[in-house]
Protein backbone atom coordinates (compact mmCIF):
# COMPACT_ATOMS: atom_id res chain seq x y z
CA UNK A 1 0.00 0.00 0.00
CA UNK A 2 1.17 3.52 -0.81
CA UNK A 3 0.37 6.61 1.23
CA UNK A 4 1.16 10.15 0.07
CA UNK A 5 2.10 12.57 2.86
CA UNK A 6 1.71 16.29 2.23
CA UNK A 7 4.06 18.66 4.03
CA UNK A 8 5.72 22.03 3.89
CA UNK A 9 9.31 21.89 2.68
CA UNK A 10 11.04 23.48 5.67
CA UNK A 11 13.67 21.52 7.55
CA UNK A 12 11.42 21.26 10.60
CA UNK A 13 8.33 20.22 8.64
CA UNK A 14 10.30 17.49 6.88
CA UNK A 15 11.75 16.24 10.19
CA UNK A 16 8.23 15.94 11.60
CA UNK A 17 6.94 14.26 8.45
CA UNK A 18 9.81 11.77 8.40
CA UNK A 19 8.98 10.85 12.00
CA UNK A 20 5.35 10.13 11.09
CA UNK A 21 6.47 8.08 8.08
CA UNK A 22 8.91 6.10 10.25
CA UNK A 23 6.26 5.34 12.89
CA UNK A 24 3.79 4.21 10.25
CA UNK A 25 6.43 2.02 8.60
CA UNK A 26 7.13 0.28 11.91
CA UNK A 27 3.44 -0.52 12.33
CA UNK A 28 2.94 -1.39 8.67
CA UNK A 29 6.21 -2.71 7.15
CA UNK A 30 4.60 -3.13 3.72
CA UNK A 31 3.64 0.54 3.56
CA UNK A 32 5.27 2.80 0.97
CA UNK A 33 5.34 6.40 2.22
CA UNK A 34 5.78 9.10 -0.43
CA UNK A 35 6.54 12.58 0.89
CA UNK A 36 5.03 15.38 -1.21
CA UNK A 37 6.44 18.88 -0.60
CA UNK A 38 3.90 21.68 -0.99
CA UNK A 39 4.62 25.40 -0.77
CA UNK A 40 2.01 27.28 1.23
CA UNK A 41 0.97 30.92 1.24
CA UNK A 42 2.44 31.24 4.71
CA UNK A 43 5.84 30.35 3.29
CA UNK A 44 5.59 32.83 0.41
CA UNK A 45 4.99 36.06 2.31
CA UNK A 46 7.64 35.99 5.01
CA UNK A 47 8.09 39.76 5.00
CA UNK A 48 4.53 40.39 6.21
CA UNK A 49 2.90 40.10 9.61
CA UNK A 50 1.05 36.78 9.72
CA UNK A 51 -2.01 38.22 11.48
CA UNK A 52 -2.56 40.79 8.71
CA UNK A 53 -2.44 38.34 5.78
CA UNK A 54 -4.75 35.61 7.00
CA UNK A 55 -3.30 33.92 10.08
CA UNK A 56 -1.73 30.54 10.66
CA UNK A 57 -4.21 28.82 8.37
CA UNK A 58 -2.03 30.03 5.50
CA UNK A 59 0.45 27.28 6.45
CA UNK A 60 -2.21 24.64 5.76
CA UNK A 61 -4.48 25.92 3.00
CA UNK A 62 -2.66 24.58 -0.08
CA UNK A 63 -1.88 21.26 1.60
CA UNK A 64 -5.51 20.82 2.62
CA UNK A 65 -6.64 21.67 -0.92
CA UNK A 66 -4.34 18.97 -2.29
CA UNK A 67 -5.76 16.52 0.23
CA UNK A 68 -9.37 17.35 -0.66
CA UNK A 69 -8.47 16.96 -4.34
CA UNK A 70 -7.09 13.48 -3.64
CA UNK A 71 -3.50 14.34 -4.54
CA UNK A 72 -2.19 13.55 -1.06
CA UNK A 73 -3.67 11.22 1.56
CA UNK A 74 -2.55 12.80 4.83
CA UNK A 75 -0.84 15.97 6.03
CA UNK A 76 1.57 16.47 8.91
CA UNK A 77 1.34 19.69 10.95
CA UNK A 78 2.56 21.29 14.14
CA UNK A 79 -0.71 21.38 16.06
CA UNK A 80 -0.05 24.94 17.20
CA UNK A 81 -0.36 26.02 13.54
CA UNK A 82 -3.77 24.40 13.05
CA UNK A 83 -6.75 26.82 13.20
CA UNK A 84 -9.70 26.12 15.48
CA UNK A 85 -11.94 24.96 12.64
CA UNK A 86 -10.92 22.51 9.91
CA UNK A 87 -12.29 22.53 6.35
CA UNK A 88 -15.36 20.40 5.73
CA UNK A 89 -14.37 16.83 4.96
CA UNK A 90 -11.09 16.83 6.92
CA UNK A 91 -10.24 15.72 10.46
CA UNK A 92 -7.31 15.00 12.74
CA UNK A 93 -7.07 11.48 14.17
CA UNK A 94 -3.42 11.30 15.16
CA UNK A 95 -1.51 13.21 17.84
CA UNK A 96 2.08 12.13 18.43
CA UNK A 97 3.51 12.05 21.96
CA UNK A 98 4.08 15.61 23.06
CA UNK A 99 7.58 17.04 23.11
CA UNK A 100 8.63 19.75 25.56
CA UNK A 101 6.04 22.52 25.14
CA UNK A 102 8.08 25.35 26.67
CA UNK A 103 9.46 28.42 24.88
CA UNK A 104 13.14 29.28 24.83
CA UNK A 105 15.21 32.43 24.58
CA UNK A 106 18.05 32.69 22.10
CA UNK A 107 20.32 35.74 22.10
CA UNK A 108 23.35 36.98 20.22
CA UNK A 109 25.41 37.60 23.35
CA UNK A 110 24.18 34.61 25.38
CA UNK A 111 21.87 36.56 27.66
CA UNK A 112 19.12 34.96 29.68
CA UNK A 113 15.77 36.71 30.01
CA UNK A 114 16.60 38.65 33.16
CA UNK A 115 20.05 39.78 31.97
CA UNK A 116 18.82 41.17 28.65
CA UNK A 117 19.76 44.88 28.66
CA UNK A 118 17.04 47.42 29.34
CA UNK A 119 15.23 48.21 26.11
CA UNK A 120 16.61 45.14 24.34
CA UNK A 121 14.97 44.13 21.05
CA UNK A 122 13.27 40.72 21.08
CA UNK A 123 11.78 39.09 17.99
CA UNK A 124 8.57 37.05 17.73
CA UNK A 125 5.52 36.94 15.47
CA UNK A 126 3.22 35.53 18.17
CA UNK A 127 0.61 37.80 19.86
CA UNK A 128 0.56 35.56 22.96
CA UNK A 129 4.36 35.85 23.28
CA UNK A 130 4.19 39.62 22.80
CA UNK A 131 1.60 39.90 25.57
CA UNK A 132 3.56 37.78 28.05
CA UNK A 133 6.94 39.36 27.22
CA UNK A 134 5.50 42.80 27.90
CA UNK A 135 3.97 41.58 31.16
CA UNK A 136 7.34 40.22 32.31
CA UNK A 137 9.57 42.99 30.96
CA UNK A 138 7.68 46.16 29.89
CA UNK A 139 10.98 47.75 28.94
CA UNK A 140 11.65 45.32 26.08
CA UNK A 141 11.12 46.34 22.46
CA UNK A 142 9.28 43.46 20.78
CA UNK A 143 9.55 43.30 16.97
CA UNK A 144 7.95 41.06 14.34
CA UNK A 145 10.04 38.04 13.40
CA UNK A 146 8.98 35.40 10.87
CA UNK A 147 10.68 32.68 8.85
CA UNK A 148 12.00 29.20 9.52
CA UNK A 149 14.16 28.45 12.53
CA UNK A 150 17.47 28.91 10.71
CA UNK A 151 16.48 32.26 9.23
CA UNK A 152 15.29 33.53 12.62
CA UNK A 153 18.51 32.47 14.29
CA UNK A 154 20.50 34.14 11.50
CA UNK A 155 18.74 37.46 12.13
CA UNK A 156 19.74 37.28 15.79
CA UNK A 157 23.33 36.36 14.93
CA UNK A 158 23.80 39.35 12.60
CA UNK A 159 22.40 41.71 15.22
CA UNK A 160 19.03 42.61 13.71
CA UNK A 161 17.70 42.03 17.23
CA UNK A 162 19.17 41.16 20.62
CA UNK A 163 17.19 37.95 21.09
CA UNK A 164 14.25 35.91 19.89
CA UNK A 165 11.77 33.50 21.49
CA UNK A 166 11.15 30.13 19.84
CA UNK A 167 9.50 26.83 20.71
CA UNK A 168 11.79 24.31 22.41
CA UNK A 169 10.19 21.45 20.44
CA UNK A 170 11.30 22.75 17.07
CA UNK A 171 14.92 23.11 18.16
CA UNK A 172 14.79 19.67 19.77
CA UNK A 173 13.52 18.02 16.60
CA UNK A 174 16.36 19.61 14.64
CA UNK A 175 18.98 18.68 17.26
CA UNK A 176 19.79 22.35 17.91
CA UNK A 177 19.65 22.27 21.73
CA UNK A 178 23.05 23.92 22.12
CA UNK A 179 21.76 27.20 20.69
CA UNK A 180 19.32 27.71 23.60
CA UNK A 181 20.29 30.31 26.18
CA UNK A 182 17.32 29.83 28.51
CA UNK A 183 14.32 27.53 28.72
CA UNK A 184 11.50 29.73 29.96
CA UNK A 185 9.17 28.74 32.78
CA UNK A 186 5.83 27.32 31.68
CA UNK A 187 4.21 29.65 34.24
CA UNK A 188 5.94 32.80 32.94
CA UNK A 189 5.44 32.04 29.25
CA UNK A 190 2.38 29.85 28.75
CA UNK A 191 2.82 27.97 25.46
CA UNK A 192 0.70 28.15 22.35
CA UNK A 193 -2.28 25.83 22.24
CA UNK A 194 -1.03 22.44 21.06
CA UNK A 195 2.63 23.46 21.19
CA UNK A 196 4.95 20.45 21.16
CA UNK A 197 2.40 18.16 19.48
CA UNK A 198 2.73 16.91 15.89
CA UNK A 199 -0.64 15.96 14.40
CA UNK A 200 -1.81 14.28 11.22
CA UNK A 201 -4.82 15.42 9.19
CA UNK A 202 -6.74 13.26 6.71
CA UNK A 203 -10.00 12.99 4.78
CA UNK A 204 -12.92 11.89 6.98
CA UNK A 205 -14.00 9.32 4.42
CA UNK A 206 -10.69 7.40 4.60
CA UNK A 207 -11.52 4.98 7.40
CA UNK A 208 -8.58 2.67 6.69
CA UNK A 209 -6.10 5.55 6.89
CA UNK A 210 -7.81 6.76 10.07
CA UNK A 211 -7.27 3.37 11.70
CA UNK A 212 -3.62 3.37 10.62
CA UNK A 213 -3.04 6.84 12.06
CA UNK A 214 -4.72 5.98 15.35
CA UNK A 215 -2.22 3.14 15.80
CA UNK A 216 0.60 5.70 16.26
CA UNK A 217 -1.43 8.27 18.18
CA UNK A 218 -0.95 9.14 21.86
CA UNK A 219 -4.05 9.24 24.07
CA UNK A 220 -2.38 11.71 26.45
CA UNK A 221 -1.56 14.09 23.59
CA UNK A 222 -5.04 13.78 22.13
CA UNK A 223 -6.62 14.56 25.51
CA UNK A 224 -4.39 17.61 26.02
CA UNK A 225 -5.07 18.77 22.47
CA UNK A 226 -8.83 18.53 22.93
CA UNK A 227 -8.81 20.45 26.22
CA UNK A 228 -6.58 23.23 24.88
CA UNK A 229 -8.39 23.50 21.55
CA UNK A 230 -11.79 23.51 23.30
CA UNK A 231 -10.51 26.51 25.26
CA UNK A 232 -9.52 28.27 22.03
CA UNK A 233 -12.74 27.42 20.20
CA UNK A 234 -14.92 28.50 23.13
CA UNK A 235 -13.19 31.89 23.10
CA UNK A 236 -13.48 32.06 19.31
CA UNK A 237 -9.70 32.37 19.38
CA UNK A 238 -7.37 32.79 16.43
CA UNK A 239 -3.70 33.50 15.90
CA UNK A 240 -4.61 37.22 15.98
CA UNK A 241 -5.70 37.00 19.62
CA UNK A 242 -3.33 36.87 22.60
CA UNK A 243 -4.42 33.46 23.84
CA UNK A 244 -2.46 30.57 25.33
CA UNK A 245 -3.27 27.39 27.24
CA UNK A 246 -1.32 24.40 28.47
CA UNK A 247 -2.79 21.30 30.11
CA UNK A 248 -0.86 18.84 32.25
CA UNK A 249 -1.52 16.07 34.76
CA UNK A 250 -0.42 16.46 38.37
CA UNK A 251 -1.56 14.49 41.44
CA UNK A 252 -4.39 12.70 39.60
CA UNK A 253 -5.81 15.99 38.40
CA UNK A 254 -5.79 17.77 35.05
CA UNK A 255 -4.49 21.32 35.25
CA UNK A 256 -4.91 24.07 32.69
CA UNK A 257 -2.73 27.17 32.66
CA UNK A 258 -4.37 29.83 30.55
CA UNK A 259 -4.07 33.46 29.56
CA UNK A 260 -6.37 35.57 27.43
CA UNK A 261 -6.67 39.24 26.57
CA UNK A 262 -9.76 41.06 25.36
CA UNK A 263 -10.52 44.79 25.06
CA UNK A 264 -7.29 45.68 26.85
CA UNK A 265 -8.05 43.40 29.80
CA UNK A 266 -5.82 40.43 30.64
CA UNK A 267 -6.72 37.35 32.66
CA UNK A 268 -4.20 34.66 33.60
CA UNK A 269 -5.42 31.73 35.71
CA UNK A 270 -4.85 28.10 36.56
CA UNK A 271 -7.78 25.66 36.48
CA UNK A 272 -8.06 22.11 37.77
CA UNK A 273 -10.48 19.18 37.46
CA UNK A 274 -10.28 15.53 38.63
CA UNK A 275 -8.60 13.40 35.98
CA UNK A 276 -11.66 11.19 35.64
CA UNK A 277 -13.85 14.18 34.77
CA UNK A 278 -11.57 16.60 32.93
CA UNK A 279 -12.67 16.64 29.30
CA UNK A 280 -14.78 19.79 29.73
CA UNK A 281 -11.94 21.68 31.42
CA UNK A 282 -11.15 23.80 28.35
CA UNK A 283 -14.74 24.92 27.92
CA UNK A 284 -15.17 25.62 31.65
CA UNK A 285 -11.99 27.71 31.73
CA UNK A 286 -13.03 29.70 28.65
CA UNK A 287 -16.49 30.41 30.10
CA UNK A 288 -14.92 31.58 33.35
CA UNK A 289 -12.62 33.94 31.50
CA UNK A 290 -15.44 35.38 29.44
CA UNK A 291 -17.47 36.05 32.60
CA UNK A 292 -14.55 37.76 34.31
CA UNK A 293 -13.42 39.85 31.32
CA UNK A 294 -16.81 41.26 30.33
Amino acid sequence: MKIRIGTRSSQLALAQTNKVAALLSIQYPELNCEIVKIQTSGDKFLDQNLATIGGKGLFLKEIENEMLAGNVDIAVHSLKDVPAMLPEGLEISCFLSRDDARDVLISKDRYNFQTLPEGATVGTSSPRRVLQLQMLRPDLHVVNLRGNINSRLAKVEVGQMDACVLAYAGLYRLNMHSRIDEVMSIYDMIPAIGQGIVCVEHRKEDEKIKQMLQSISSYESERAAQIERDFMISLNGSCNAPIAAYSYVEHDAMNLLAIYSENGKILKKQYQEPLADCMNLGKLAANDMLVNLR
